[in-house]
């Protein structure tokens, strides 16, 4: 490392360590400070980055796991303690004490790094379960409810809105909880059934079994995420699983296209559509960027564009 380059290091990385310092002792008064929180990870960042291109390898490799374990902390899942803060501004010491070790100070203990991180650790993984449960129980609880609500339908009846809310509610709490494969899993099935619900439609043939498989299957998926990193992956059940989901998504596909064909009466719905704009912007080229933007949105015809001169609006007359 030539002189300048490590000058320009020294430099920077003690700034950073002085910032470092000043947002976890900020965050030890105000815990739910988000820019402190982002700032403390933008920090180990940066010392993780810049440590690693003038090859000091020990000190990246050290903020890489403390960056790692705030991610918890910056993600909601584990909250700002004061047992977090202190092992923290230990870690800070330990990075400054290992720096100094590579230019002409005395070499920093390697085990405090172990004993640094496993108190992290304690505050942000043990933390991190703890709320990942609490998740697990609460999506558990929407689907027993829309489990219970299935058992009370019959094939034929109307759905109404209060019907379709326990798919909404189920999905909106895979989607909060963090559980993106069975919000992508659910969103069909929810939208499905909304739609049946707004228009009052009486439950397709078919629809029951498709609801209470796609419970059935929303337990797997959700049985699945307890399972163990290090259990060996079954390529048969592997196998199994996705068969059935694809069944289910199938078997969706194909209830949807049949409502919406019984849906749909032949005959085509007129509106009148009317843009306003201010007299400064208006312009044509502006009324027809808008309206070009509403076909965008679905099927549409334009039957006739009027312009009135006095209001200042352009209107359209569709069919869709």
């Amino acid at each position: 490392m030539t002189d300048d380059l490590k000058s320009i290091f020294l430099e920077g990385t003690m700034d950073n360590l002085n910032e470092l310092e000043q947002a976890l002792l900020k965050l030890s008064s105000n815990t739910d400070n988000r820019d402190e929180i982002d700032r403390v990870f933008r920090v180990m960042h940066t010392i993780k980055g810049s440590a690693a291109m003038v090859g000091i390898e020990d000190v990246s490799e050290f903020a890489h796991k403390l960056e790692n374990e705030f991610q918890h902390v910056r993600a909601g899942e584990a909250p700002v303690t004061k047992a977090l803060v202190d092992c923290s501004l230990a870690a800070r010491d330990q990075l400054l004490a290992m720096i100094e070790g590579h230019f002409d100070g005395d070499k920093a203990d390697k085990s405090r790094c172990e004993e640094i991180l496993s108190g992290i650790r304690n505050e942000t993984q043990g933390r991190h379960e703890i709320q990942a449960q609490k998740k697990k129980c609460l999506m558990n609880d929407r689907l027993n409810a829309l489990e219970a609500s299935l058992e009370s339908w019959i094939e034929s009846q109307p759905i109404n809105a209060a019907m379709s809310q326990y798919w909404s509610e189920a999905l909106e709490t895979a989607k909060s909880c963090g559980m993106e494969c069975l919000a992508e899993f659910l969103i069909g099935f929810e939208s499905f059934f909304s739609m049946l619900a707004k228009h009052g439609d009486r439950l397709p043939a078919g629809a029951l079994w498709l609801g209470r498989g796609a419970v059935a299957e929303a337990r797997k998926m959700l049985a699945d995420l307890d399972a163990a990193d290090d259990v060996p992956i079954d390529s048969a059940d592997v196998i199994a699983s996705l068969k059935n989901a694809l069944e289910l998504r199938a078997e969706l596909d194909r209830l949807s296209a049949e409502c919406l064909s019984c849906g749909e009466s032949g005959e085509l719905n007129h509106f009148r559509i009317r843009i306003t704009t201010s007299e400064e912007i208006y312009s044509e080229n502006v009324g027809a960027f808008l309206l070009d933007k509403l076909r965008n949105h679905g099927l549409c015809t334009v039957l006739k564009v009027g312009q009135d001169d006095t209001q200042k609006t352009q209107q359209e007359l569709a069919a869709g």
